[in-house]
């Protein structure tokens, strides 16, 4: 109340109480869905804390992530200064797109080698009770060789697709989603298929609902803010 009475700096607690009022609804909007968003995230963190090298490899692919920034970071700047006064704009734009699709791209491999080797180990903790180094060793190979290709191919594609669902009504799009990485994971289909195969099972189990539930992502969203920030 202080800093709305004090005129130059309004704008502070203005958007305070606005992100407040976001919030509150939000949560308010959201209250019926917790419980089973909680049974969820539960039944993952099982999955994820029966064994400590599946965190060991979250932890290893973050600094390989780390390491090709900086690998980019060095080779743009040296792009930047060595040919970027010696080609027409034209093709220096073309250029430093090309560069920034490389970082996007090879950043999301990375990110869903991560995610294909959990779902491996996470399914064999589902279906066999056991999940050890070995069994993540074996996802983590798996996932770098055998699966590599629809990696790449999912990583590549999945957001430019996601974006023309948004715009478009094309029924086969639906194949194309974030869920084919975990049979990817567990069954080692190729990316297409394992999209296709995961849509097909939450239109015969009506789970489109359950789908679309995005409740747990913006609590990971929220932590990851969170931590972040100390």
């Amino acid at each position: 109340l202080i800093g709305l009475a004090m005129k130059p700096f309004y704008i502070i607690p203005t958007l305070g109480f606005g992100a407040l009022a976001v919030t509150l609804t939000y949560s308010l909007w959201v209250w019926d869905r917790v419980p089973f968003a909680g049974i969820n995230l539960y039944t993952a963190l099982c999955g994820v804390r029966s064994t400590l090298f599946i965190l060991l490899i979250g932890m290893l692919m973050s600094l390989v992530a780390f390491a090709w920034f900086i690998l980019w970071s060095m080779a743009f700047i040296g792009v930047v200064d060595n040919l970027g006064h010696r080609i027409q704009d034209y093709y220096a734009a073309l250029l430093y797109i090309s560069m920034l699709i490389s970082l996007c791209w090879t950043h999301l491999v990375i990110k869903n080698i991560v995610q294909v080797t959990v779902a491996a180990a996470v399914g064999a903790w589902w279906f066999e009770g056991d999940c050890n180094g070995v069994v993540v060793s074996k996802a983590l190979s798996r996932s770098f060789t055998k699966l590599l290709g629809s990696i790449c191919l999912g990583s590549l594609v999945l957001i430019p697709i996601q974006l023309l669902r948004c715009i478009t009504c094309f029924d086969f799009l639906e194949s194309y989603n974030s869920w084919a990485y975990t049979y990817v994971g567990i069954y080692g289909y190729s990316f297409v298929e394992a999209g296709d195969r995961a849509h097909r099972l939450f239109q015969a189990r009506e789970w489109q609902q359950v789908v679309n539930d995005n409740l747990i992502h913006f609590v990971f969203l929220m932590v990851s803010i969170g931590i972040s920030g100390f």
